[in-house]
């Protein structure tokens, strides 16, 4: 996505090129003699143009995370998404203290490439939400810090850290 001012700043920058380029053909032209020898005048404007396009990124924040309370037999950890990048984001990876989590933990509200269980890719447009759940059969450690890892097919990894009622 190209910004309004990229393409002002190169708009101008031919405009000035323009106008070089025809200063320079019409003072070839207007060089006079007063004598009648041949005079021959040469101008030449060169003038090179080297633009750059700023890469597009994606940024997710994580905007609340969350453990429920144990209960029967379950506890959940929920991850809300939100991206505020100016590219669309997609999740390839959630870790658990440095590990991977094993799909069948994890289920997703959101734009899913798949299916609406977590299989290794989530999509979050830009200026959509997701929310992610992962789901425990056993009790987390009560006051114990879980750190959660969002990882996105750009290579970023998005931390949290949930502390475990």
């Amino acid at each position: 996505m190209v910004s309004k001012f990229v393409y002002a700043a190169f708009t101008i920058l031919v405009a000035i090129i323009i106008i070089v380029g025809l200063l320079g053909y019409f003072y070839g032209l207007n060089t006079s003699s007063t004598s009648n020898q041949t005079q021959t005048v040469s101008s030449t404007a060169s003038i090179t143009v080297i633009t750059t396009v700023p890469a597009s990124f994606e940024k997710l924040e994580i905007s609340s995370a969350y453990a429920n309370p144990y209960v029967d037999g379950i506890q959940t950890v929920v991850l809300n998404l939100r991206n505020t990048g100016p590219q669309d984001a997609t999740v390839t990876d959630i870790l658990l203290n440095g590990k991977p989590l094993p799909l069948e933990y994890v289920q997703v509200t959101g734009t899913v490439t798949s299916s609406t269980t977590y299989m290794g890719t989530l999509t979050v447009k830009v200026g959509e939400s997701a929310t992610i759940t992962i789901t425990f059969h056993t009790q987390l450690s009560s006051g114990t810090m879980y750190n959660f890892i969002i990882h996105t097919a750009a290579g970023n990894d998005y931390p949290r850290s949930v502390n475990a009622p």
